[in-house]
């Protein structure tokens, strides 16, 4: 609300005195009293526990203060007044000359009011069951207020000032879609995010002993849909997200369609464009991320230049940390952003490496990491004719059938299971022969002084047994196909 009718006031009443000084002006009676409303649409809704100490206002000055502020169904009405009753129209028109933006305070660039009281309410929400994307909700207000007073300098020449006010759109402000240039009127735009799935996964690899620096980088190739990945106390193991991006590229094909599919992408014009991903990796006990993670650790695959790693958030309590990927800078129009797009690889990864087997983990314990991704996507479009549309989309990631990891129960999560070797008890039937005889009959006969061979001999089929267990749980595959760190030792009697 422009304050300066009211400092102006100030003027007309001294006016009616020519031949006093303000000093010699004595008011009283004085009463001033503003009233604010604000009408919503349906599909907003004002906080229903609105109090006046809720609103923040500039410019009361020493003049004003708030007085009350109500919301009762679509309507919020805030009222300000005079904070006291002023003894002499001096002290009047100080606190009157406080009202307003002064110097450095003033909201030029958000405001064409350059001497303004302002009234800020919180707590507005939209109602997302009730409103789509793309939506334009009017929200309506009106000012009203009065000035009451009665001045003389004399006994007989009192003069009783009563004014109101109400107060009309300026012209600067009026709202792009206002059907006139008197109401008070702001439009919204509702901005629905498009909530979809991106199919995401999470595989491991096993870094072996003495790993090169190419393995030390290798993406996950284990999603641990047949069985947990076997780990050793030590070990170093890549934590890979995996991302779906086909649905990307189908959305930007919907996108050219609400612009009936120009052969100029390049007329779309784009702003306020923003987009990122965010992976999450999570280790239980036993497990330890690596201390060194930084954008410059952590391995991108099939991003192209579309994306890059902005930020790596470690949780305080060393268990999981958060990979963002933010859009690169520079797209202004939407064949930009579709040659961008089509850059990327189908199936997207963001590998955490390094992450550390603890060396007092006990045989057979299970470790099951757990992740999450999600993205966000915001543009305005604007086609050469002028149409503009506003794009939002959320994606967030399902664990996909596929890669389920083999212990989970369902897809709710996206997670993976590493295991430490369990012993397994094996009793394997031996003997020892003298040359060829077993001894079963009788004691084997020999001359002093005569050399003899002494065989230890076991029984393997319950080793083979045991491949053709692991062979199972691979589905039966031939076995070239299995990958397996192996270590196999006998020892013999004395």
């Amino acid at each position: 609300m422009d304050v300066s009718a009211i400092k102006q006031q100030m003027t007309n009443i001294e006016d009616r005195f020519p031949n006093a000084a303000p000093a010699d002006i004595k008011p009283t009676g004085t009463e001033s009293t503003f009233t604010a409303t604000l009408t919503l649409p349906e599909g907003v809704a004002a906080s229903k526990d609105l109090e006046a100490d809720q609103v923040t206002a500039t410019g009361l000055g020493d003049l004003f203060e708030v007085r009350s502020a109500t919301a009762s169904g679509q309507t919020v009405t805030v009222t300000f007044g005079l904070k006291r009753a002023y003894a002499s129209y001096e002290e009047l028109r100080a606190a009157v000359g406080t009202t307003g933006s002064q110097g450095a305070s003033r909201m030029v660039a958000k405001s064409p009011i350059a001497d303004q009281i302002t009234l800020e309410v919180p707590g507005f929400s939209l109602d997302g069951g009730a409103v789509g994307n793309g939506d334009e909700l009017a929200v309506t207000g009106t000012v009203a207020g009065t000035f009451t007073l009665v001045a003389n300098t004399t006994a007989d020449n009192a003069i009783r000032f009563n004014t109101s006010w109400n107060g009309a759109q300026v012209a600067d402000g009026r709202d792009f879609r206002a059907k006139d240039g008197t109401t008070i009127q702001q439009t919204i735009l509702v901005k629905k995010p498009l909530e979809t799935s991106l199919p995401a996964d999470m595989l491991v690899y096993v870094q072996p002993t003495n790993a090169t620096e190419a393995q030390r980088r290798q993406v996950g190739l284990d999603t641990t849909d047949m069985a947990p990945a076997g780990v050793q106390q030590g070990d170093g193991i890549n934590l890979t997200d995996t991302i779906d991006a086909k649905t990307v590229k189908t959305q930007m094909a919907g996108i050219e369609a609400q612009f009936d599919n120009p052969a100029d992408l390049a007329s779309i014009k784009l702003s306020d464009v923003s987009s990122e991903f965010t992976a999450t990796f999570t280790v239980p006990e036993g497990l330890t991320l690596s201390s060194g993670l930084s954008k410059d650790a952590v391995i991108p695959t099939g991003f192209a230049d579309t994306f890059s790693v902005s930020k790596v958030t470690p949780a305080a309590d060393g268990r999981s940390v958060a990979v963002t990927l933010a859009l690169k800078d520079g797209i202004t129009n939407y064949q930009q952003l579709c040659d961008a797009v089509n850059l990327l690889a189908d199936t997207m990864e963001l590998t955490v490496p390094g992450i550390a087997v603890d060396e007092d983990v006990v045989d057979g314990t299970t470790f099951t990491m757990v992740g999450t991704v999600g993205g966000t996507f915001d543009a305005v479009a604007t086609s050469a004719a002028g149409t503009e549309k506003d794009f939002s989309f959320i994606w967030t990631g399902p664990q996909t059938e596929a890669g389920k990891d083999k212990p989970a129960d369902d897809l709710s999560a996206i997670q993976l299971t590493l295991a430490t070797p369990n012993p397994t008890g094996l009793d394997l039937p031996s003997d020892i022969l003298s040359g060829t005889n077993t001894e079963h009959a009788e004691t084997y006969p020999v001359f002093a002084g005569t050399g003899i061979d002494l065989t230890g001999a076991f029984k393997i089929d319950g080793i083979k047994q045991q491949m053709e267990a692991i062979e199972d749980q691979f589905g039966n595959p031939d076995g070239s196909s299995i990958a397996a760190d192996v270590g196999a030792s006998a020892s013999l009697p004395r």
